[in-house]
């Protein structure tokens, strides 16, 4: 699924590196970095725990220079926001 995704969009991809691929039966996590062709960043991770049917997700797109565009994620703080757990953080 990750390959056909990838493929789907190189056209936007400038380069890309994978962070983490640890597959693991009950807990795979994948993290990779990608560079895309406005030189923007976009860096995300997964882990999925079979054994519960979880998922824990971040998907973190920033400038060049780092700073946050906007992070998208399930972290298990702001109990008190309509979309918990699902979060949608923007930048300045």
């Amino acid at each position: 699924m990750m390959e056909e995704t990838l493929e789907k969009y190189q056209s936007i991809i400038q380069s890309q590196r994978i962070l983490l691929n640890r597959k693991d039966n009950q807990i795979p996590d994948f993290k990779a970095r990608f560079i895309l062709k406005d030189n923007s960043i976009l860096e995300f991770s997964e882990v999925i725990i079979f054994g519960i049917g979880k998922r824990k997700y971040s998907y973190q797109w920033m400038y060049s220079d780092f700073k946050l565009k906007i992070r998208w994620d399930n972290a298990l703080h702001h109990r008190h926001i309509s979309t918990f757990p699902h979060y949608k953080h923007v930048g300045n």
